[in-house]
């Protein structure tokens, strides 16, 4: 995904990010619900990190 991404943005000449998250049965919940939460959550504390971390454009 990093390469794909990568390669898009340099095609494009435009910033592109790919931001992911992931839960773990049982540790981060036992419904649907509570798994996609816990990966919902993670996917934005990713992107703020990648956000916090880039260059000012």
């Amino acid at each position: 995904m990093k390469d794909a991404d990568t390669a898009l943005a340099t095609a494009l000449n435009f910033p592109v990010g790919v931001s992911c998250g992931a839960a773990v049965y049982p540790a981060d919940g036992v419904s649907a619900e509570e798994l996609l939460a816990a990966a919902d959550r993670r996917m934005y504390e990713e992107k703020r990190r990648h956000r916090a971390a880039a260059p000012p454009s």
